[in-house]
């Protein structure tokens, strides 16, 4: 999978079972005793079971955890996508690929936060895609499989770099091609969890198992959304009230253009009309238009 030089990408891109399935919860903050969950979803009307299970020193995954979660994704691809699953990366690069500044409190932030993803252990009953082999599988694994520190043999005095081992079933997923493009300009304009939200909704916009089929209009359950959003609360008018002023900063950015909400109680239902800002170029056409001759951006304009 090729992939932009570092620092130069437009888009990164992040495996799709993970955003499909509400791994990570977008709340900022969650509960301090909340430690596990356990959703069920529907495919093709067969029920399957996701089941999260954290340490108490930690919690489920969660807030900062989406940002750094898509930033270990895009080292991997950046690197490669390394046969042994490690990305060698040093915090600054880390924290540069999250958005985030160079700080203390961040560097504590994200160390806390690779400790969260490795002890935190999930188990997919039939519902993780096998993009290669076009089926459904049941699956364990930690999002993070292994979190290491270590030094450049050829510079034995320079600083210590991480060296974090993505989930095989992440890891061979990516390689398969069973991603979806998150828009850096987007993600720029957004805070949490409008950030994390923005990336969930696009992921439902794409097929499951077709992603190269997206919808421009996706209606859900207002409960169902709040099982892939990861919130804790069941009470409709808590998830109505979280989901306001998420609603409001995605349609400022255009992400979305119109959110209709309809029905009462846990019966109701969410419209989305997604924006301009989530507007993808035509891969074929855009490649038509590289071989005639234009550059890659105005290609990609033209196909929109």
């Amino acid at each position: 999978m090729k992939k932009a030089k570092s620092g130069t990408a437009m888009a990164y891109h992040e495996e799709l079972n993970i955003a499909h399935k509400g791994l990570v919860s977008i709340q900022r903050q969650i509960p301090g005793n909340f430690i596990t969950w356990s959703r069920t979803f529907e495919r093709n009307g067969i029920p399957s079971e996701v089941v999260c299970k954290a340490l108490p020193d930690y919690g489920v995954p969660h807030g900062i955890d989406n940002d750094v979660l898509l930033a270990v994704q895009e080292a991997f691809m950046e690197q490669g996508c390394p046969e042994d699953n490690r990305v060698r990366i040093s915090m600054y690069r880390l924290l540069q690929l999250c958005g985030m500044d160079d700080d203390g409190n961040r560097r504590k932030d994200v160390r806390r936060s690779l400790d969260r993803l490795r002890s935190t252990t999930y188990w997919v009953s039939e519902l993780w895609r096998n993009h290669s082999k076009g089926h459904w599988t049941t699956v364990t694994f930690n999002l993070v499989a292994g979190l290491a520190y270590d030094r450049d043999v050829n510079d034995p005095d320079g600083a210590r770099q991480l060296v974090i081992t993505l989930a095989d079933e992440i890891a061979t997923s990516i390689r398969d091609g069973y991603v979806k493009p998150v828009r850096l300009e987007v993600l720029r304009l957004l805070n949490q969890p409008a950030r994390a939200a923005y990336r969930v909704l696009d992921a439902l916009r794409h097929h499951a198992e077709d992603p190269d089929q997206r919808t421009d209009v996706l209606q859900i359950n207002l409960m169902e959304l709040a099982v892939h959003f990861g919130l804790t609360s069941e009470r409709p008018e808590i998830i109505r009230r979280s989901l306001d002023p998420i609603h409001e900063e995605l349609t400022k950015v255009k992400v979305l253009s119109r959110v209709e909400l309809n029905g009462r109680g846990k019966k109701q239902d969410v419209t989305y009309v997604f924006g301009e800002a989530t507007r993808e170029a035509d891969g074929q056409l855009t490649q038509l238009l590289i071989d005639v001759g234009l550059a890659k951006g105005p290609a990609e304009k033209l196909a929109m």
